[in-house]
């Protein structure tokens, strides 16, 4: 989009009275946050539940080549948005597997149905979770081996 292009896209925007919001998840343990989705609405969206306590909203109205997908960091003096190179891919995979397995731990203490599985407690269908559970803690150690790591990447769903 050239210069001409983005004043009338933003022009248009104020027009109908609509802003445009990009999702900032920031990636734990390093210093950018990802765009990791972007709406248009009237007034600030509502948190998305799976947000950390460090995500936000940010307006981005006015920069309209902001897409799903870039990096915002501090680069020098001012912030700004960069396409990830691979560290940033790397560094994004290996903060999501963190979160998963820590995602995973919690839902364990809650529902400890290793117990009720070695105490010989469990139902048919809590021997299933159970043994689907451990199958998810598997591919999520086996995620580094996926063909398009760390760019491309399958993750597998949690069962719980």
């Amino acid at each position: 989009m050239n210069i001409v292009q983005s004043r009338a896209w933003l022009n248009r925007q104020r027009e109908i009275g609509m802003n445009r919001y990009a999702f900032m998840e920031l990636i734990s343990g390093y210093s950018f946050y990802l765009v990791n989705q972007i709406v248009e609405a009237e007034s600030q969206p509502p948190f998305p539940a799976q947000g950390g306590p460090m995500d936000y909203w940010m307006d981005i109205t006015a920069n309209p080549e902001v897409h799903v997908g870039l990096i915002y960091r501090y680069s020098g003096s001012a912030p700004g948005f960069f396409e990830p190179v691979y560290a940033d891919y790397l560094a994004i995979a290996v903060a999501r597997k963190k979160q998963r397995f820590l995602i995973a731990a919690e839902w364990l203490t809650y529902n400890p149905l290793q117990y009720r599985v070695e105490l010989g407690a469990a139902t048919p269908a809590e021997v299933t979770q159970w043994q689907a559970y451990k199958q998810y803690i598997v591919d999520l150690t086996e995620i580094n081996n996926q063909p398009g790591y760390p760019t491309a990447l399958n993750w597998p769903v949690a069962p719980f």
